[in-house]
């Protein structure tokens, strides 16, 4: 595996691949459900003015 200097040991410790997990399965592990969430083609930073 290539080392890069630049990254942090939090980020060099982060696996090369995660399984997708639902949020509804996310909700359910948590035993109630999120008050807000974003879906994938969503943004917080909300829609370009271009």
């Amino acid at each position: 595996m290539p080392t890069y200097p630049f990254l942090t040991d939090l980020v060099r410790a982060l696996p090369a691949t995660v399984p997708f997990v639902g949020p509804e399965a996310l909700q359910r592990m948590r035993g109630r459900p999120f008050r807000a969430r974003l879906g994938a083609n969503e943004s917080v930073f909300g829609p370009s003015p271009k």
